[in-house]
């Protein structure tokens, strides 16, 4: 496997936030030094490429390099952003990805209890990271939610950054959830089907509602959850 190039690595489970981190990064890079009219769902792959899909250009090359993945933790992986959101939502929101983006009708119970992308897979791939990274900064959806000044404060010192409250603010509001949806509307999106809208709902504890209405499918989600005891930190306790 080729080596991963230097810099930070954003992971996290598909539709646990890594897109909405990758473009706090590239706001917080454009009000830095301005380079791009606007970042949107097409040079953000210039800005904070995805490993194994770079593109063939880079903007911003005189600030620190970031890279997106969705893999579980590999040697290389030495400095990580980990973006964890309740498995709940998670796996919800993975639901809708995959019977829109993907095409591939699915029951959200079938989601849920999948090896490969359920709840098992959620805790392993967190699990991964908290074990194994030596330098590792966590984000959490929620959090960001909640406290995004403080949150994207402590994204920016992770790379080294040192902007004003003024221009983490205007990096914040570039990437607020209607600004990220009002440019996927207008513009589109370089990968993925046109049918799908990405920018779905961006909310907290939907997911939670639906699956934790489900007593078995909860009591399977939470199972999994025990098995990573710094995640289960994070959500055992979740409440919508």
């Amino acid at each position: 496997m080729t080596p991963p190039p230097s810099g930070t690595i954003i992971a996290s489970f598909p539709k646990a936030g890594s897109t909405w981190v990758r473009f706090i990064i590239a706001n917080l890079y454009n009000v830095l030094a301005p380079e791009a009219e606007a970042v949107d769902f097409h040079n953000i792959h210039e800005i904070v490429p995805e490993l194994g899909r770079p593109d063939g250009r880079r903007l911003f090359v005189g600030m620190p390099a970031v890279w997106k993945t969705h893999d579980e933790w590999r040697k290389g992986f030495d400095r990580v952003v980990l973006v964890v959101r309740n498995p709940w939502d998670t796996l919800s929101s993975f639901h809708h990805y995959m019977n829109g983006e993907w095409g591939k009708p699915a029951t959200l119970e079938s989601v849920i209890t999948s090896r490969r992308h359920g709840a098992k897979a959620v805790v392993h791939h967190a699990a991964s990271y908290f074990t194994r990274c030596p330098d590792l900064l966590v984000l959490t959806y929620e959090a960001l939610h909640a406290s995004p000044r403080a949150e994207v404060a402590r994204l920016a010192g992770f790379l080294g950054l040192e902007p004003t409250v003024d221009q983490l603010l205007a990096a914040i509001d570039a990437s607020s959830f209607d600004s990220m949806r009002t440019s996927e509307a207008e513009k589109g999106r370089k990968y993925g089907g046109s049918g799908f809208r990405f920018m779905r709902q961006g909310a907290v504890g939907a997911g939670f509602a639906a699956i934790s209405a489900a007593p078995a499918l909860d009591r399977h989600v939470r199972r999994e959850l025990a098995k990573c005891p710094p995640l289960h930190e994070l959500y055992g306790e979740f409440h919508a």
